[in-house]
């Protein structure tokens, strides 16, 4: 008989596999419902106590090979990194196994006979709650020797059949200072959105009642940033997105590097209020005007993406004023705009009412939108108001509402005249300065609309 057909390697199973087959059949103990409840618990946990000593010597054993360099095979055709590869993959499926069992056969069926496992302290009656503290006090925690772990120290030595937690601790809520801490967000925001506006960025993050100012923090972060040398390309480029929310304390730390840049560095401010950028950074940049986009391309994208008439599409295309936004907006009257126009009307009619009820519970709700909407509202209220002026002289070509705002302003045009128009525009500018200087807004509304009951009547 010639042996040598029985030295395959098929004809072999690796000594490190075949014990987690061994462990598979201990476990398939466990989920056998024929056995006691607690003869099947006590298997889940020999599984757990054989995986501890392979690891320890078996696992162990096979790194010190290939830290070695060992590469030669065994019986079974398998060398130590081939052998530590499937050792990963079968080891997951096992332990995944095993907390399946324990979590969807094991708790439930103690449950039904009375033993539940308490994985909360909160959960726990007063005096077992007192209990466990006396228990702790005077017995694990003497025998507690805390270390702490960072990236700066090597890891501890951690010797074996000893319990050890690990905890991760962090700041909860860490304040977000710089953009480098929105780059997740900021990714996922722009992964479908080509075009977009302060608003919908603050929506995306959950502003809140925060101002979308840039702080003196983002500044140092620059300067940091543009002190590193260039490895990866020739020119590197700072984008700074609104430039006129440049805190005055951030913007003036950057005023050196605005003016002399390091080597191959550009800088571009994307700006859409230029003349609310501080006029020290304008004296140190040139200007560059980008032109909004034509009338007929605006239409032309509304008939093939909305498919909207060629008359629709154009009214869009007037309303939108070259912003594709805008004329994504104007196409079904946004949310937002929605809101922003039903609050407009019920100033407007408290204001003429005199409706002093009414004025307290708008400035209620004006004060839950955020600081940031609350500006909104603000400027498209002098929106509305410079409309409805220009609405009396029949030039619709000098109007730029959508059909909603229209409607209203058909019965509201006649009370914005030549008497009462720029008294108007400078309370909603006011209050705009208000709302940005952190003034209660409830007192800020509430006084905008008693102010408004003596101008609209001019």
């Amino acid at each position: 008989m010639d042996l040598k057909n029985f030295e395959k390697a098929e004809y072999f199973v690796n000594r490190e596999l075949s014990w987690l087959k061994f462990d598979d059949r201990v476990l398939s103990e466990a989920r056998d419902k024929s056995l006691p409840l607690f003869e099947r618990l006590k298997f889940t946990s020999i599984v757990s106590s054989n995986l501890d000593e392979f690891y320890m010597v078996r696992v162990a054993s096979l790194k010190d090979q290939v830290h070695a360099g060992y590469e030669k095979t065994d019986i079974a055709g398998m060398g130590p990194k081939e052998q530590l590869k499937e050792i990963s993959v079968q080891t997951h499926e096992l332990v995944r196994s095993q907390y399946s069992t324990l979590n969807r056969s094991l708790l439930p069926a103690l449950e039904k006979v009375g033993l539940h496992l308490v994985m909360e302290h909160e959960k726990l009656n007063e005096e077992q709650q007192e209990y466990v503290d006396r228990y702790f006090e005077d017995n694990v925690y003497p025998v507690l020797t805390p270390m702490a772990m960072d990236s700066s120290r090597p890891f501890p030595l951690i010797r074996n059949k000893t319990l050890n937690i690990g905890a991760l601790i962090s700041k909860k809520d860490k304040k977000k200072d710089v953009c480098d801490d929105y780059l997740t967000e900021w990714r996922g925001f722009l992964k479908d959105r080509p075009y977009f506006d302060i608003d919908g960025w603050l929506d995306y993050i959950d502003a809140g009642n925060s101002q979308a100012l840039i702080y003196s923090k983002e500044s140092d972060e620059i300067i940091r940033k543009l002190s590193l040398k260039i490895y990866e390309a020739t020119y590197r480029i700072l984008l700074v997105w609104l430039p006129e929310k440049l805190h005055p304390t951030c913007a003036n730390k950057l005023l050196k590097i605005i003016e002399e840049p390091p080597r191959n560095t550009v800088i571009l401010m994307v700006s859409e209020l230029p003349d609310l950028v501080l006029g020290t950074i304008l004296s140190r940049a040139q200007r560059i005007n980008v032109r909004g986009i034509h009338p007929e391309d605006i239409a032309a994208s509304m008939i093939s993406r909305f498919n909207l008439t060629p008359e629709d599409a154009k009214h869009v295309a007037h309303l939108a004023n070259g912003s594709y936004l805008k004329a994504v907006e104007a196409i079904s009257l946004g949310e937002e705009n929605k809101f922003y126009l039903e609050q407009f009307k019920g100033m407007m009619r408290n204001s003429w009412a005199r409706n002093v009820r009414g004025m307290k519970d708008m400035a209620d709700v004006l004060a839950s939108i955020g600081r940031e909407r609350q500006k909104n509202f603000l400027s498209y209220c002098q929106h509305l108001i410079r409309e409805n002026f220009m609405y009396r002289f029949q030039s619709p070509e000098l109007n730029y509402m959508n059909t909603d705002e229209a409607g209203f302003a058909v019965k509201f045009a006649p009370f914005i005249n030549e008497r009462n128009v720029i008294d108007i525009m400078d309370e909603l500018a006011k209050a705009e300065r208000h709302v940005t200087q952190n003034v209660n807004a409830k007192m800020v509304f509430f006084d905008l609309s008693l102010r408004l009951t003596v101008l609209i009547k001019r």
